[in-house]
């Protein structure tokens, strides 16, 4: 009992200081791994998003939404709305 939670304890301190990259993650007793993959943002809030290859900036919500959906699909993974004007793509 005492090491699951220390692996539970270890892994929530990286997940928190790794915004946007990579992060582990246990599931059924193998390590799964998510990555984003991209940002899509509005020109308004293009300063919320910084250090990553693929930033997208759109011009307005619709876009935005169409842009999400796009790349979920070309990259088989999933778009994410972080309710602050960013989405992000992450492959599970």
């Amino acid at each position: 009992m005492c090491d699951r939670g220390g692996e539970a304890n270890s892994g929530a301190g990286k997940r928190g200081t790794e915004t946007l990259g990579q992060y582990h993650r246990k599931k059924g007793g193998r390590l799964m791994q998510d990555t984003i993959l991209a940002a899509i943002v509005p020109r308004r809030y293009a300063d919320k998003v910084q250090g990553m290859n693929s930033i997208f900036v759109v011009e307005d919500e619709a876009e935005l939404q169409r842009t999400a959906l796009l790349l979920s699909r070309i990259l088989k993974a999933m778009s994410h709305d972080l309710e602050n004007g960013v989405t992000i793509i992450v492959q599970h």
